[in-house]
């Protein structure tokens, strides 16, 4: 097995909700700018998202596999087409995209993140360690990978990160109950009523899979595959089911930005105009 951490981005999204809010602006220069770009490849301080995400990956070469899976769907394939060969295009970068389509052209006949990720895997993941990142969020100035990859070698078990979550968003977040002494993520609800757990902890769709994950992983979908979407596109579904059959640590981060709809999206590209 390698040592190099394997990388799936999970693209394939179609963000209806910041679709219909770039559509309805009054903002006609807004509208324009935004409209019809799916939200990994959107500007956020002058960069694109997802190019944001290649630039840690790329200062961590030793630790990364350098050839980045990104999991995209058809109806904006041409885009990532026309990005990723710029990227591989360029002489000084270390890394090179693999774009791998899913087949789905609309949200209703989207394949789902549990989906994706198991494409990414199907491409040279076997044995191997791999990190799953979505394509729409990225985090706080505490957010450092390698500090993030180190625990999840001393942990020897996956790893999710945590961070706090408001009384009012809690029945629309992925919500986390974890052991304050060991970090041992003890249960994973999706989108529970905020009397139903204690825990204030949200999980941001960042993942770092052991290779013990992908037999798990395998398993899951074959027999959730009759089931409905709902059932099993959240990555979380995937966690309820991974976490008592084997180990999953919590890393805890102060927040992240999830463009979700234009609210967020502006306030994300606002924190990152200074950061090059």
């Amino acid at each position: 097995m390698t040592d190099k951490i394997k990388v799936i981005i999970l693209a394939a999204g179609y963000g209806t909700r910041l679709e219909k809010d770039i559509d309805s602006t009054l903002d006609e220069e807004l509208r324009s700018r935004l409209s019809g770009i799916p939200k990994p490849l959107l500007p956020i301080g002058g960069k694109s998202l997802i190019n944001r995400w290649l630039t840690i990956l790329e200062n961590l070469e030793n630790t990364f596999d350098p050839l980045i899976n990104v999991v995209v769907n058809q109806k904006y394939f041409h885009l990532y087409e026309e990005w990723s060969n710029d990227v591989n295009s360029r002489d000084r970068s270390t890394l090179k995209v693999n774009l791998i389509n899913d087949g789905s052209t609309n949200n209703d006949n989207r394949q789902g993140a549990i989906k994706a990720i198991s494409l990414g895997i199907q491409y040279r993941l076997e044995c191997s360690n791999f990190l799953v990142i979505a394509g729409d969020t990225l985090y706080l100035d505490d957010f450092k990978i390698d500090n993030i990859v180190h625990f999840f070698k001393k942990k020897c078990g996956t790893t999710i990160l945590t961070c706090p979550v408001n009384e009012d968003d809690v029945s629309k977040r992925g919500i986390v109950e974890v052991d304050g002494k060991t970090k041992r993520v003890l249960s994973f609800i999706e989108k529970p009523l905020p009397h139903e757990t204690k825990s204030r902890l949200q999980c941001p769709a960042f993942y770092l899979f052991n290779e013990d994950s992908v037999a798990f992983l395998e398993a899951f979908i074959c027999e959730t595959k009759y089931l409905p979407l709902v059932v099993r596109d959240a990555p979380g579904h995937f966690l309820s089911y991974l976490i008592p059959r084997s180990p999953v640590f919590g890393y805890s981060i102060k927040g992240r930005f999830d463009v979700g709809g234009l609210e967020s999206y502006l306030e994300c590209d606002k924190a990152f105009q200074n950061q090059g």
